[in-house]
Parts: C-alpha cells; structure tokens; sequence
C-alpha cells in the first residue's frame, strides 16, 4: 500500500467514485491502519452503496464507545432505516435535532424515520423545519409532498412535487407524485402535460409507465390503457398494479384469454405475499374467501400508520341521550349505492340517533343527491379537507359510530377510518369481502352471504341482520310498461334474457351457460348493457357468438339511461340471468322491485351469494328454482323457465304482489333491526368489551 493514502481514496469519495473509494479504505484496514476516521468514511460509504449492514458495523465501533462525530450519527441513523429499525434511527435523530437543529440533513433525515413509521404528520413538520433552514432543499420538497399527498392535502403535495422537479428534474419520484396527484385532483389535462414530459426523461420506469396506462383509462381510452398495462407486465412482471389493472380491463371487455393469464398471475402474487393486489379485483376473478382473505390483510398494510400519528382516538360518553352515526362515503350521489340507501339515513330514529354524511365524493347536483342531503341531520362535502381535518372535525362532532360504505372500492377513504375518529367503526354495503383491518371493528352482513362455514374468513366482527343484509329504497320509482319491445330492438315473440351488470363481472364459464341457452332456444335473445364504449365489449361479445354459430341479432345492447329509465328496461326483461363469482346486488333487487325474476349462481364467497340473499328475501318459496349451486345447475334452471314462459309470467305476478309485502322492500323495519345492530355493538363498546359477533333477531 505505499504510496497510497487515505487522502487518496478521499479525493475519490468526494469526486462520486464511491465503489472505488469503499474498495481503498478496506485496503487501507486490511494493512493495518485504524482510525475513527477510517471507520467513519466506510461507514458513509457503505450507507451510500446501500450496504446497511456494513454501515452499522462500522459506525457502531464509534457510537458504542463514544466516539462518534454528529456526521457519524447521521450516518449511523440512515443505515437503521434502511435496515427498517426506524426506532434504533429516531433515537439518534432526536439528540442529534436538539444540538445540531440547523442541519437541514438532520430533520430530513428524522421526517423519513417517522415516514418509516408512517407517522405523516411528525414527518411532515421534520420537512418544513429542514426547508425552513434551506428552502431549495429537494430532498424534503420531495419528502414534503409525499407526507401532503398521504395526508390527503392534495393541492399542496401538487404545489411541492412541482417545486421537487424544479430543483431534481431527474428524479422519477417527484414526477410520480405530481402525476399521482393531478390525477386525484381531476386536473388531466395538467396531468397529460406533464406525463408527456416525465416519458421523456423516463420512458422505463415502471411507476411512469403505470401513470400513463392510468391516465389512459381515466380519459375513457380503456382499449389504449389495456394495451399500455399489458406492456408493462412484459416489462415488469412483478407489479402487482399493472397485473390488477390488466386483469380488470380484460374482464371488462370479456377478453377473457388475456383476463385468465393476470388471473394466475395474481394469485401468485398474493400467495408471494404482495401487499399491492387489490382485493376488490380478485373479487370479481375467483370465488376464494382464504385467498380474499390473504389479499385485503396484505393490501390492508398501507393504513398501518394509524397508531403512529400524533392523534388520539375518538373516546366514547355514556352519557349522551343519543348516539351520533356518521356515514362516510364517495357515492352521494348517481351511484347504486345512493339509490339503495337513501331510506336508511332517512327512516332512522331521531330521538335515539344523530345522524351524519361524510362525503368525499362529487356532488352532482342531481335529485338523488339533493334527497341524500335532506336525509341527513348534517351533510359533510370533505373533498377539500386533509385526512386530518376530517378526523378532528368528526372527533369534534363525537361521532359514536363511523359507518364506511365503501370498503376496498374505488375512492375509498380508509385513510380516515385508519386514524380512528370513533370508538366504534363498521363497514358496510359498498364492498362484498372482509377488509381483515384492525381499525375495522364490524362488517354488516346476513347468515346467507356469510355462512358459519365461511366465518373464518373474515377477521373482523360481524354484525348478522335477519333476511336480507341489504338495504332496499321503498321509494324507488315504479315506471309503467312500456308500449312496444320495439323499442329495444325486440319482436313481441322474444324471450328476453338479460344481464345489465357491469361487463367485468361477466364470467367466461357464464357466458358459455348463456350461448347454451340461446343455442336451445332459437327465439331467446341476450340483452346487455355496454357501459365501455371505447373498450372492446361489444366486438368480443359478438365474436364469441359467432365462434358459437350464432349470429350477431340474438345480442341486443342497452345503453346507460336515466335511472327511472334504466328501471324500466326490466318490464320487457322476461328473465335477468346472474354473474359469477360477483353478482348482480343494486341491480338484482332493481329487477326483482320491477318484477323480473332472477337466476343466480351461488358460491362460497360474499360477492357471489348475494343474489342467493335477496332471493331468499323476496321469493323463498321459489329458492331452489332460483338458485343454483353449479354451473350445471344454473344451465338447467335458466334452460326451465326459458323453456316455460308462461310460469316466467306467473313468477312475475308473484314478484310484483312480493313488493308490497315482502321485508326486503320494508325499509322502515330494516332500519330498526339495522339500529339494532348499531347499538348491540355500542353496548359492547361502553362495557368495555372488544367487538363480538352479533345476530339481530
């Protein structure tokens, strides 16, 4: 080693040749020499080449004999984190931000511990005191706007990520955020803008690649948007993301080929372990609660940062006269879910509950909408508000119970729940499956849609209503007949089997069981409706037809209506078939209110019993010709009544006697036995009991 100094290997440290440099201190250490100063510089090095282990082991020697310079700590701090002990890191950054406070590297530094923690709220002030010290600080504008865009404060996380590109245009990272969130913002056009610079600069990066195929699909180009997620499993078979979505805009356009192979791959992925598979896709795909199960523990992960913010949970008072509900939701308003629950906030019990709406969703300014905001003792419109606000203004308001209705689905605002802003939290309605959340006390369901067989999968309590676990408008509109099935497209002489769900919930095996039926019965016709114009829908479905001898006039598509409108489409729908494994829900007990009968496919998990539910509900009698507990079994019921039009028109004269007397349409009933489930588990709650099963009877 002579001739070669460690001011040497210095100059090729501080030049950027760190591999070269970490080679030559280990020279150094290997022919003898020992210093702090040797052990400090490996230390860093090896931080800065990710060898964490390393690091520790070098670094150590001078913290545990009290050697260690501040720079030393600082180090020692990051190669906790990156070992992921975010503890062992926050208890050298705390001592370090008292006697070293004007080191912007130290609060930086500490804000990525507590976001390790996923405690965003201390992070994000340990962000503004390291851009109080140096405002151009990219590290921490970055930093910055990831807390904000978690913190839900999504016009600041778009301000900040901009101001991280500014000063680190070559990081892919601050480009994601600000995508991501013009994207929630609804600001595409921006979005577009920026996503078209961002490919420039990183045309293979898989989260920019991820941002363009999703930016595709919410333009409506879902034809485009299949091909770019397709290309991005080619290139990155291991993200769980480009999987999910490939698989669902498959199933949409009934490419079933294509949404087979993302099936298998995500099932693979689950069972790896991967926290990034959405439990509300797989739903749709398989009828397997353990495997529902596995996914949404994993998916649920991401809120884990609940305990870790510097909040405390909503606290209960024996001694009110009256609880106060409160209902947290992005669907007040044009949605299934608004059209089947209107009368439930409506027909609650004043003198026992205050009732409350949360909502993070848009305001159509439709008479749905207008209806839901009247049903309430107060309507929240919380899109402008931070996750933060949200929960203090509910804590404020001692929410008793928070009631989410959206689950695992689309615009989901689990994020708050996560935060515990009341002693007691329920989900229910919006999504079919256990969210196996620990922030999640109850899910609402039925004896039907949860069998005892099938308890186990789900962790958290249940709350089992009598009948029907669905709540049901009995306000709904009731449009007459229409003159003529000319209208549609259909001949007076038709049979008109019919499925208006969405076209992901089409299953192959399904739609074979349908060709069989329009195979058998030449004057049977297939009506659908295509919500996805610009997806391949329509062409696939024909295709399929045709590779089935059958020509394209036996499909009739339906396109979306007003919902008076839509309601009428039943009145010249003889029979309404069933998917598999998720059912129709909102739109079943639309057509079983119109008085058109429905066959259903039973399975094992929640999503694919619901139609069996509502049966039992409002035709219990007819139960065993309405529901199968096969594929054969449902080709040979539907091949029945198609076969036996005059029992079909029968079995619609029941269905219309049932709307007045059937318990799946009394609302008023529901909602007691729905409040009865309410104050079972506050009851529970106050004797300071954990959450338990509960049946109401």
């Amino acid at each position: 080693m002579s001739g070669v100094s460690l001011e040497g290997f210095v100059q090729l440290h501080e030049q950027g040749r760190i591999q070269e440099a970490y080679n030559g201190y280990r020279q150094l250490l290997q022919a003898g020499l020992q210093s702090d100063e040797l052990f400090h510089l490996l230390g860093v090095a090896a931080v800065q080449l990710s060898l964490p282990d390393e690091a520790v082991a070098w670094l150590e020697r001078l913290h545990s004999g009290g050697r260690a310079r501040p720079e030393s700590l600082l180090a020692l701090a990051s190669a906790y984190l990156a070992l992921g002990n975010a503890d062992k890191a926050i208890a050298l950054l705390l001592p370090l931000s008292e006697d070293h406070g004007n080191w912007p590297q130290v609060w930086n530094n500490l804000g990525n511990a507590w976001q390790h923690r996923q405690a965003w709220r201390k992070a994000l002030a340990a962000y503004e005191r390291a851009l109080a010290l140096q405002p151009q600080y990219a590290p921490a504008l970055l930093n910055r706007a990831v807390c904000q865009a978690r913190l839900g404060e999504t016009g600041k996380a778009i301000d900040s990520s901009l101001q991280a590109i500014r000063h680190q245009p070559d990081n892919p990272e601050a480009w994601l955020v600000h995508l991501q969130e013009l994207r929630k913002a609804g600001q595409l056009e921006r979005a577009s803008q920026c996503l078209r610079e961002a490919l420039k600069r990183f045309a293979a990066h898989p989260g920019i690649r991820l941002q363009e195929a999703a930016l595709a699909e919410e333009i409506g180009d879902s034809a485009r948007a299949k091909r770019l997620y397709r290309a991005a499993c080619k290139d990155f078979p291991n993200e769980a993301t480009a999987w999910a979505q490939l698989a669902y805009l498959s199933a949409t356009a009934c490419d079933w080929n294509e949404c087979r192979k993302a099936t298998h791959r995500l099932i693979a992925l689950v069972k790896a372990g991967s926290m990034d598979v959405s439990p509300f896709v797989l739903l749709a795909l398989i009828d397997d609660p353990e495997l529902h199960r596995q996914a949404a523990r994993q998916w649920q992960q991401r809120y884990a940062h609940r305990a870790e913010d510097n909040t405390q949970p909503g606290t209960a008072d024996n001694n009110k006269n009256k609880l106060t509900i409160a209902y947290l939701s992005a669907d007040f308003y044009k949605h299934p879910t608004a059209y089947l629950a209107a009368e439930l906030f409506e027909q609650h019990d004043r003198h026992r509950f205050r009732v409350l709406a949360y909502s993070n969703g848009p305001d159509d300014g439709s008479a749905i909408r207008q209806r839901l905001e009247r049903g309430f003792d107060a309507f929240y419109d919380i899109r402008s508000w931070s996750v933060d606000k949200t929960v203090r203004h509910m804590r404020e308001q001692q929410v008793d119970v928070l009631i989410d209705l959206k689950g695992y689905t689309e615009n989901n605002a689990l994020d708050i729940l996560a935060l515990r802003p009341a002693p007691v939290q329920m989900t229910y309605l919006g999504y079919p499956g256990a969210l196996c959340a620990d922030f999640v006390d109850y899910n609402i369901v039925d004896k039907v849609v949860v069998p005892q067989e099938q308890r186990h999968a789900f962790d958290e309590r249940l709350i089992f209503l009598p009948g029907c676990y669905q709540v049901n408008d009995s306000q709904r509109p009731l449009p007459e007949q229409p003159e003529s099935r000319e209208v549609f497209g259909f001949s007076d002489s038709d049979t008109v089997i019919g499925c208006f769900n969405n076209s992901w919930k089409i299953s192959e095996p399904v739609f074979n069981v349908w060709l069989q039926i329009l195979r058998q019965h030449p004057d049977c016709r297939l009506w659908l409706m295509d919500r996805h114009p610009l997806s391949e829908f329509r062409q696939n479905i024909i295709q399929s037809l045709s590779r089935a001898g059958l020509g394209e006039d036996r499909v009739v598509f339906a396109q979306p209506a007003p919902y008076e409108d839509y309601l009428a489409y039943y009145r010249r729908m003889d029979l309404l078939l069933d998917t598999f494994p998720y059912n129709a829900h909102t739109m079943a007990s639309d057509a079983l209110w119109m008085g058109c009968p429905l066959v259903t496919l039973q399975g094992k998990s929640f999503a694919s019993r619901v139609g069996a539910s509502l049966l039992q509900a409002v035709l219990p009698e007819h139960r065993n010709k309405l529901v199968a507990g096969s594929l054969d079994e449902y080709h040979r019921l539907i091949h029945e009544w198609v076969g036996h039009p005059e029992e079909l028109r029968q079995l619609r004269t029941v269905l219309d006697a049932a709307r007045s007397t059937s318990p799946l349409f009394k609302a008023q009933r529901f909602v007691r036995c729905f409040e009865e489930g309410l104050l079972k588990a506050w009851r529970l709650n106050m004797s300071g009991k954990p959450p338990e099963d509960i049946v109401v009877i």
